[in-house]
């Protein structure tokens, strides 16, 4: 599947491994680094919490990825290969998906492991059958892929995503089956020629694009409004007997912190040269609590200068934030790495206030200049490069407090601009003397009264004075809505190029009437219709 998918240009950043048997129900499986299951990375969070909440893979991700760069890349590669494997375990039926045979690597990269269920064989408690969803995509993968539910967007570009892969696959439904069914003189179980019909089935070859569109998109919804999958993952969770939660929350003495897992030596971040608390922010979210703003002074080697083919050093400023009870796991773990270094840090039981943190400062001054006066063993440890790398928080605050207040107004009145116009994804095919028109799915609607829309679709082929060619389609109730309509006109394409096609959006307001929001006029006569690609069309609103 990836091959055909690289063939047609479109990569699905997929983490593939190999599988060598060496005899029966023996073999070598390749071993993929820096992944955890999605078990492990929902236990950080609590069993319930973390399986019925939202949060737990955006945290994790996050925790790995400490640059806004690195963070935005793994976003990037969770929602394409969680695409895929939508995808790929849909058409295959793979069975038996619970949060143990996902995986996610720290790159953001998802993939599925241990596929002794397929082709419709799925995993049954007894009589009941716990694979229920179409496929797993969950309301936490969504929460992470749209960066904390702040992106409108994230969802269409999923759907687009998943829509892509399986059209590319229905095209080469004739390769995939022709695979299949050479296999099924291999004396694998279950792969047979009813195996074949089953695939042939999901990929359904002669459906055509636009039905093939809107009936994966009712799968995704489907699939993320199933609360079968988080109840299959909680079920899994509880009937395991091993401690891994208990393992997995333990601090391990090393070079990493808790809230870095990576390790940065004095190769990648430079050499420090002195550190202090120059204030303190107080935060509210997700609970109250003081961050300290550390000034670091570091040594760097300037590539541009070079005196004698020597690199000369220059002095560069870096500002962090970190909370108290981290300076006090550096404090530990420098103790514990450096036993006789008699470092001293106060540990304080009571509620943090402004006269505490005040207090603070002068101790974890104290502590800092102590701290510098060590041997370079220690302040050039890779604990200590650690401790003060640049992570996404610090890059965060910083960024947002070098722009000046011009900048944010100016920003401002760009976004509010952007605002005022909506986005509405449509895709028109012609095919076999039938004009489709997909109305995929539309992006910032405006509140109405200050509550959600109840937006549905209209659409006409102008001129129209009888409004034969009126459709309508189904009501959503969102801002953000995905209507997966489908309309069709059979109609001769000559004709189909003398019309403009108009598409709105209407609101649905009980007892009051419907009113327009926006239209859209495309001009057919236009388009290309040797090109399937959808298209967003941008329009104002309309006063109500």
């Amino acid at each position: 599947m990836d091959k055909i998918w690289q063939a047609n240009d479109f990569d699905f950043r997929l983490s593939l491994f190999n599988v060598v048997q060496t005899q029966e129900r023996c073999g070598f499986i390749e071993m993929i680094t820096e992944s955890e299951t999605l078990r492990e990375i929902e236990s950080r969070s609590g069993t319930i919490k973390g399986s019925l909440g939202e949060s737990a893979l955006y945290d994790w991700l996050r925790l790995h990825n400490t640059s806004d760069r690195e963070f935005r890349i793994a976003l990037e590669n969770l929602t394409y290969s969680c695409a895929a494997y939508c995808v790929a375990t849909y058409i295959l039926g793979i069975g038996d998906r619970h949060n143990d045979n996902i995986m996610v690597k720290q790159s953001g990269h998802l993939f599925h492991i241990d596929f002794g269920k397929y082709l419709g064989d799925t995993q049954k408690f007894g009589w009941f059958n716990r694979d229920r969803a179409p496929f797993v995509f969950t309301k936490q993968m969504l929460y992470a892929m749209s960066d904390r539910g702040t992106s409108n967007d994230a969802l269409h570009r999923f759907v687009d995503l998943c829509c892509n892969a399986f059209c590319t696959l229905q095209q080469n439904s004739s390769l995939l089956l022709l695979l299949l069914s050479h296999l099924c003189s291999s004396n694998v179980a279950n792969l047979n020629h009813d195996a074949v019909r089953f695939v042939y089935d999901r990929l359904s070859p002669l459906t055509n694009y636009a039905h093939s569109i809107a009936h994966f998109t009712e799968l995704i919804v489907d699939s993320l409004n199933s609360t079968w999958t988080t109840f299959n993952f909680l079920i899994h969770t509880f009937a395991q007997t091993t401690n891994s939660t208990n393992s997995s929350n333990t601090i391990s003495i090393g070079t990493t912190l808790s809230f870095i897992p990576k390790t940065y030596t004095i190769a990648t971040d430079g050499k420090i040269i002195s550190a202090h608390v120059v204030s303190y922010e107080k935060r509210t979210h997700p609970t109250k609590h003081y961050l300290y703003k550390v000034k670091v002074e570091r040594e760097i080697f300037d590539d541009n200068i070079i005196i004698n083919n020597q690199n000369i050093t220059r002095l560069y400023i870096t500002y962090h934030y970190r909370t108290y009870n981290e300076f006090y796991e550096l404090y530990e773990r420098l103790n514990k790495q450096f036993p006789l270094i008699g470092l001293d840090l106060k540990f304080y039981e009571q509620t943090e206030d402004n006269l505490i943190a005040q207090r603070r400062i002068r101790d974890i001054n104290d502590f800092l200049e102590n701290l510098f006066r060590l041997t370079s063993e220690i302040t050039e440890s890779d604990l200590v490069c650690t401790f003060f790398h640049t992570i996404q928080r610090d890059q965060q605050i910083n960024d947002t407090k070098e722009k000046s207040n011009e900048e944010l107004s100016l920003r401002s009145s760009q976004n509010s601009s952007t605002n005022n116009q909506s986005k509405l994804r449509i895709q028109l095919n012609y095919d076999n003397g039938k004009l489709f028109v997909m109305v995929r799915h539309a992006n910032n609607l405006p509140l109405i009264n200050g509550n959600e829309p109840k937006p549905y679709c209209k659409c006409y082929l102008l001129p129209d004075e009888s409004k034969l060619t009126k459709r309508k389609g189904k009501l959503a109730n969102s801002r953000n809505p995905i209507f997966n309509d489908t309309f069709t006109y059979e109609m001769d394409l000559a004709e189909i190029q003398k019309r403009v096609l108009q598409v709105g959006i209407w609101n649905n307001v009980l007892n009051l009437g419907n009113h327009v929001l926006g239209t859209v006029d495309i001009v057919l006569a236009d388009i290309d219709w040797s090109k399937k690609d959808a298209c967003d069309y941008t329009f104002t609103f309309v006063d109500s």
